[in-house]
């Protein structure tokens, strides 16, 4: 029931700070009272809904410092899972892995200019690329505290600002995450520690440098490769 509501949330069809009625959630969703009590309990939790005492749950308001914020929590996640798998040793099922996907997301450049099935292929290539690397750091705190991360908006690696009126320049934008992605595998090989956190850090910084540049107008941005991204107000 939880996933359920979140999905709604995520997908923009409550707005921030809108009321949520237990009892037309129940209705709507076809059950009882009590499941959707207990999501809106879970989301409370995730930090998507909000609850006012004696006034009830309310949807969650996000800004883009916060929104930042989350996503500079993730490179710092994914940077020290990166120098964790480095420093232990890249495991070759892992190696195997990661070299596929750099493979994949290689054939999806070599038409040349992006499309947006290419964009939204891509977008799902590159939520595996770092779950992989989470997943390989073997560091349980890491990786509750990254899916934790995630559940907020546009923190996601699947959040990429696609400028679907500008496919040039976002040739250009998920060609550098690619190149960048090959460089971050090329140290997790080399067993170089710091180098992958870096890179993996700086991979990150890229990525909230080219959402800043449509936090100015994130209506024209295409909310299908933004979950989330209605709950966030300039």
């Amino acid at each position: 029931m939880s996933l359920a509501l979140r999905e709604m949330l995520m997908h923009g069809e409550f707005l921030p700070g809108q009321k949520l009625v237990e009892a037309a959630l129940a209705e709507r969703l076809g059950v009882s009272r009590m499941p959707v009590r207990r999501a809106l309990a879970v989301l409370e939790r995730d930090g998507l809904v909000t609850n006012l005492p004696n006034r009830g749950s309310y949807v969650a308001r996000f800004t883009v410092r916060q929104v930042n914020d989350a996503r500079e929590l993730r490179g710092s996640l994914e940077g020290l899972a990166a120098r964790l798998v480095a420093e232990r040793g890249l495991a070759p099922a892992t190696q195997l892995a990661l070299e596929e996907m750099l493979e994949q997301g290689d054939r999806l450049f070599a038409a040349g200019m992006i499309s947006p099935s290419v964009a939204e292929a891509y977008r799902r290539l590159n939520f595996r690329f770092h779950t992989e690397i989470v997943t390989a750091s073997e560091s349980r705190p890491l990786i509750m505290a990254y899916e934790a991360n995630n559940r907020l908006p546009l923190a996601s690696p699947l959040a990429i600002a696609v400028d679907l009126s500008n496919l040039a320049s976002l040739s250009h934008t998920l060609g550098e995450t690619q190149a960048d992605h090959h460089r971050i595998v090329a140290a997790l090989k080399a067993g170089q520690g710091s180098r992958a956190e870096a890179l993996m850090r700086e991979h990150a910084q890229t990525a909230i440098d080219a959402f800043l540049k449509y936090a100015e107008r994130l209506d024209q941005l295409d909310a299908r490769t933004l979950p989330g991204l209605r709950l966030v107000i300039g």
